[in-house]
């Protein structure tokens, strides 16, 4: 009996042993189990929907680098564009200020031309009434010196202008005053014709004639003034009937003026004489 009681006393102290044994197994493979289940749900879920995130976080990725590489390329292209355009409407700009300033430039040189030939004709002008301030005594005469036709006229405009080519007005009135005082006294012809063709022993009195530059002789407006103002009153001469280049002259002439006339004064190197 006693042995009995200590066979099934071992069998269940061994099969005690055994449960709690096992028990602690099953409580360590089912922990093992849960904790192994829920890592894989875990890797599941995340190598599933965690993947598909994955993906879908890639393609968002990309999605958003495509938005941003065509907003950098629409940018860009519309920063070119925009240079483009700017650089167009700078160039038309450009063009344009240029063309003004061309115009503005042209505008100035026509005024420039415009104010030059203004100053030129004022300029002329101030030495015409200098030249009649500087010579002309007082003068109101409306009647001319002498009579005369227009034959006449001309031949004192030829003989001024060969006497005096190219000297000023005043050189030229002299000349004038001389031939209107020849036709006043009574030792010369009483026609300026008459005075500016004379002969002397076979000579011409006034050398233009004799070379040919009387008929040669391009009248100038100078000329024209000079001769108006002598023909009415306009008179420097002091009364000359005489008047010589000594340095063109020949010497035998100069001679009988030292010899017969009286000296009066000289002016542009005419020297101007009158009777003893």
């Amino acid at each position: 009996m006693l042995n009995i009681r200590s066979f099934f006393q071992n069998i269940f102290l061994f099969v005690k042993n055994l449960s709690k044994r096992v028990y602690r197994n099953c409580v360590v493979m089912t922990t093992g189990a849960c904790v192994f289940a829920i890592v894989v749900l875990n890797s599941t879920s995340f190598g599933g929907g965690g993947r598909n995130n994955t993906n879908v976080y890639a393609r968002t990725l990309d999605t958003e680098s495509e938005s941003e590489d065509e907003d950098v390329s629409e940018n860009t292209e519309t920063e070119m564009n925009g240079t483009i355009q700017f650089g167009l409407v700078n160039s038309a700009l450009q063009e344009q200020s240029i063309t003004e300033h061309l115009s503005a430039i042209g505008s100035s040189k026509e005024e420039e031309t415009e104010e030059a030939v203004a100053d030129k004709e004022t300029n002329e002008n101030l030495i015409s009434y200098q030249s009649n301030d500087l010579f002309s005594e007082d003068n109101d005469n409306d009647v001319a010196l002498i009579d005369y036709s227009e034959s006449d006229y001309q031949a004192l405009l030829r003989i001024v202008e060969a006497e005096a080519t190219g000297l000023d007005i005043k050189a030229k009135i002299l000349v004038a005053n001389v031939v209107i005082n020849r036709v006043m006294d009574e030792h010369f012809p009483g026609t300026v014709e008459g005075v500016v063709y004379s002969r002397e022993g076979g000579s011409y009195q006034f050398s233009p004639l004799s070379d040919g530059r009387f008929y040669n002789v391009i009248v100038t407006d100078t000329t024209i003034e000079a001769v108006d103002r002598a023909l009415y009153g306009e008179d420097y001469s002091q009364g000359a009937l005489f008047f010589a280049a000594r340095k063109s002259a020949s010497n035998a002439n100069m001679s009988w003026f030292d010899r017969n006339l009286t000296r009066l004064f000289e002016y542009h190197g005419h020297e101007f004489f009158t009777f003893r």
